[in-house]
């Protein structure tokens, strides 16, 4: 891709692409409202005060633990609230994960970008629903991908890119693909 081809673009207050660091953070699962709250705020904070821009980061459900007994998150319903209690009291874009074709549209009314995690990437029906819900979307590669695979959402005449120009692989270095430093610079486009 060449840079008169990379567009920045904005997710709701943060603009990627532009060459200025985009914060994504968070926890990595809704453990409370009271918790969520309280990292969206600081978060938002230090980042606004280091003249970032932001995006909170949060899942409802981690459906990739090690163990049975491991905490998974609030549900999609609660957890869901509370990412649009977080927009709305902070004025931050908010992004979470989908792990089922199902849950894709519900997502897609609070979240501003889709995350499609490692474990789940190679779904090709969970990739194109999420492609089609419009939103902005971060498609984590899972170290066994190889790097002829990334054509799968690089390519602009297939789907999923041909369905949303808002697509982000996020590859690993091990994978033969640009190290990830690169690759959002690389990978966004609209």
């Amino acid at each position: 891709m060449t840079d008169a081809q990379k567009k920045p673009f904005q997710v709701g207050s943060a603009t990627f692409g532009d060459g200025r660091l985009t914060i994504i953070a968070g926890p990595c699962v809704i453990e409370s409202r009271d918790h969520a709250m309280m990292m969206a705020r600081e978060c938002s904070t230090r980042a606004q005060a280091a003249g970032l821009d932001f995006v909170f980061k949060s899942s409802f459900d981690k459906a990739n633990r090690s163990s049975l007994k491991s905490f998974r998150g609030l549900g999609m319903d609660e957890g869901l609230t509370v990412l649009a209690d977080i927009k709305k009291e902070f004025g931050v874009p908010v992004l979470t994960d989908v792990h089922d074709v199902t849950q894709v549209a519900a997502v897609a009314t609070v979240a501003d970008i889709l995350q499609i995690p490692a474990f789940l990437s190679r779904q090709t029906d969970l990739v194109l629903e999420a492609a089609r819900s419009g939103r902005p979307m971060l498609e984590h590669q899972g170290q066994e991908i190889v790097a002829d695979a990334c054509t799968f959402t690089a390519d602009p005449n297939v789907p999923p890119r041909a369905l949303n120009p808002f697509v982000v692989r996020g590859m690993p270095e091990s994978a033969g693909c640009r190290p990830p430093s690169q690759q959002a610079a690389t990978c966004v486009t609209s």
